[in-house]
């Protein structure tokens, strides 16, 4: 019987603590009497969120999730924690029961606390674990109790994207390249990702690459250590290398998510550098009459503004940038034609003026800054720049023309018993009034006109005062032949104008002209789409358009300029005319072609023109006429032999390779004014413009035409 009970104890006990639907196990064990109760009730361990187990998914290398701990017991139990294998998961913070843990070695009865559980993993993938809760009540401690709480993490694959390197100039890499002095260049950087990047720089080497101005992210530089969401910033790279060669370095760029730095990737941009052997670079700048400095003189108040030159030079080998200035300003100006690159072997010039109305010393500088392209360094050349001023007495009178004392006056050339006046500016370039002594005019053909001084258009006078005044004087050439005069102004006090008179007269109505003539080759061509030619291989009153080459098909050998004759095909080719200023007397066509004639020349054996908006053809059917007499034989000459492979096709056939045909041929020179009827005026217009022609069917151009453009224009008779 006591063996019974015992069975009967523990078989209550295990069903009591294994069923879920017992709320007080107690209770139903003392229904049955004889049967001793546990009583140390399980303690729960649960998810906040619901269920047994803890299971958390990230993408982070750690987190932490939360257990709750309850003690269902009426008296103080004793736990212990431990983690089953301890690889992924630990208490969050190093140590029992986690940062934000609240449970302890000993819970009160009835009581909650919570177990803060971080799960931790380098790598992607599913990783399980289990806690291991220990307990008994305080009052027993022998008797222990074991639950076990699954944990599950899974580290999902990171989601950072690639930072990406792009060079300004292009490309898949920096390529420098300098004879001088360090060069630089900028490197863009995109961050991709839809969060913060941590990124970090290094050079591979960094021997012959930093960052420009010695610091990150170089002088224009703009990206940081931490980089925005979809952002992009500049690094500025720079090149330096004290020995001519070729260099090779990469820039790596670290990076990491912000909210995930443990996670770490890099991108490399190859940079490629290259030192040249320097080259010569000379530059001059020099006053054109030689020295260092431009030194106007002394001149007088209000005197003409003087100018002097700087010619600048380069000497060397490689381009020079260019930078001019005038260091001060008044009574000093500037102007140059220099560019901003000068390239080796090429001069400009530098145009210095000096009018002063100061009296006194004046000093400026010209200065001139040039530097290789590739170079950060410029070499500065200071031209000094002096003028003196001095008060001016009032200067004596002076008659002048064109600044000179004397005058070459030349009336050209007229026709005999014509008149030809000119009016002559004489200049006081003095500050005192001219009295004339006296004055003459000599030569038979030369007069004032009007007969006395200074002619009926002159304006000067006994005196003549500061400033100008004109003389008026005449040209009649009463023969053909050369004439020369003379005229002077004799002032009382000064120097005596001359003034030399020339002309030339030839007969009444004479005119002169030069020809010219030039010539220009035909190109094959294709006619133009909506060209159309009245009557062209058609009935009296009709019209036919030509597409490409009018004809059959069998007239495929366009681009060899029609080799092969076909019966019915047209041979289209074009002239571009140069233009024409002088007057267009004719233009001829030269022609070398075999024509196949049918039936005794009843063939209607056409030519036909287009210029713009020209359109003329010839032949016998049409009004315009001019081409029929190409078809009279007294034009042409028969073959006196058969023509081996001058036909091919259809025609090859019969004892002379021209079937029932006749062939001809003819080298002519024709006037295309007569032969098309063409005006001067419309042989003008063709100028600079194409003209095209169309040859009737059945023509070989044996070699290619060409026109002669013959043109007159006036010159001077002699």
């Amino acid at each position: 019987m006591k063996r019974f009970c015992s069975t009967l104890a523990l078989v209550i006990l295990a069903t009591a603590c294994g069923n879920p639907h017992l709320k007080n196990p107690t209770i139903e064990a003392r229904t049955l009497p004889g049967v001793i109760a546990d009583p140390l009730r399980e303690m729960v361990i649960s998810n906040p969120d619901g269920g047994t187990n803890l299971s958390v998914v990230t993408s982070l290398p750690q987190i932490n999730g939360v257990l709750g701990a309850r003690n269902p017991n009426t008296e103080d139990i004793v736990v212990t924690y431990a983690f089953e294998n301890g690889s992924h998961f630990r208490w969050n913070g190093g140590s029992f029961p986690g940062t934000s843990g609240s449970c302890a070695a000993e819970q009160l009865p009835t009581s909650d606390c919570n177990l803060d559980i971080e799960f931790h993993s380098a790598t992607p993938g599913v990783f399980n674990d289990n806690l291991i809760a220990t307990y008994a009540l305080k009052s027993d401690p022998a008797k222990t109790k074991v639950v076990k709480i699954p944990l599950r993490g899974e580290r999902l694959a990171d989601n950072l994207n690639p930072i990406v390197l792009t060079p300004v100039a292009g490309g898949a890499q920096m390529d420098f390249q300098t004879d001088d002095a360090p060069v630089a260049a900028q490197l863009n950087q995109l961050n991709p990702n839809t969060e913060d990047v941590i990124v970090t720089y290094r050079f591979a080497q960094g021997t012959n690459f930093r960052y420009r101005g010695g610091t990150f992210p170089g002088t224009n530089g703009t990206c940081a250590s931490e980089q925005l969401p979809n952002n992009s910033c500049a690094l500025d790279i720079e090149f330096h290398a004290s020995a001519v060669g070729r260099y090779s370095d990469e820039l790596i760029a670290t990076y990491a998510l912000k909210s995930n730095p443990s996670v770490t990737k890099e991108v490399r941009m190859p940079l490629v550098g290259e030192k040249l052997a320097p080259s010569s670079s000379s530059l001059s700048a020099r006053p054109i009459g030689g020295g260092s400095s431009v030194n106007f003189g002394s001149s007088q108040v209000n005197s003409p503004v003087r100018t002097d030159r700087i010619v600048v030079e380069n000497t060397g080998s490689t381009d020079q940038e260019l930078s001019i200035a005038l260091l001060g300003g008044a009574p000093f100006s500037m102007n140059h034609n220099c560019p901003n690159l000068l390239p080796p072997a090429t001069a400009c010039s530098i145009n210095v003026d000096y009018s002063s109305t100061q009296v006194g010393t004046h000093n400026d500088i010209v200065r001139v800054t040039h530097k290789r392209p590739s170079s950060s360094t410029p070499t500065v050349i200071n031209i000094p720049v002096t003028g003196t001023t001095t008060a001016a007495p009032m200067r004596p009178g002076q008659l002048v023309i064109d600044g000179a004392n004397t005058g070459n006056i030349d009336f050209g050339t007229v026709n005999s018993g014509s008149v030809n006046s000119r009016l002559v500016e004489v200049r006081n370039i003095g500050e005192m009034p001219v009295n004339l002594a006296s004055y003459n005019i000599n030569g038979a053909a030369f007069s004032f006109s009007g007969g006395t001084y200074p002619g009926s258009r002159g304006t000067c006078g006994q005196i003549i005062l500061p400033g100008s005044c004109t003389i008026d004087f005449t040209f009649r050439p009463n023969a053909e032949g050369v004439y020369a005069g003379s005229s002077a102004l004799i002032p009382s006090t000064g120097n005596t104008l001359n003034i030399n008179l020339s002309g030339k007269a030839r007969r009444q109505g004479q005119e002169c002209f030069e020809t010219e003539e030039r010539r220009v080759l035909a190109r094959a061509s294709a006619n133009p789409t909506g060209v159309t030619f009245p009557y062209l291989n058609s009935n009296s009153g009709t019209t036919s358009r030509l597409s490409t080459i009018y004809g059959t098909s069998t007239n495929s050998n366009v681009a060899s300029l029609n080799r092969r004759t076909v019966k019915d095909a047209m041979v289209y080719v074009s002239f571009d005319m140069p233009i024409v200023t002088d007057q267009v007397i004719d233009v001829s066509l030269n022609l070398d072609i075999t024509k196949v004639i049918q039936d005794g020349h009843a063939d209607t054996e056409s030519l036909c023109l287009s210029a713009d908006g020209l359109r003329k053809c010839s032949g016998r059917e049409f009004t315009l006429a001019g081409w029929q007499r190409l078809k009279n034989p007294a034009f042409w000459s028969t073959h006196a032999a058969p023509m081996s492979t001058l036909y091919e096709d259809e025609f090859a056939r019969g004892t002379s390779r021209c079937g029932d045909y006749t062939c001809y041929t003819m080298v002519k020179s024709l006037s295309a004014k007569d032969m098309f009827v063409l005006t001067r005026s419309e042989l003008q217009g063709v100028s600079g413009k194409a003209v095209n022609l169309v040859f009737s069917d059945d023509t070989r151009l044996r070699t290619m035409p060409s026109l002669t453009i013959k043109t007159k224009k006036p010159v001077a008779c002699r």
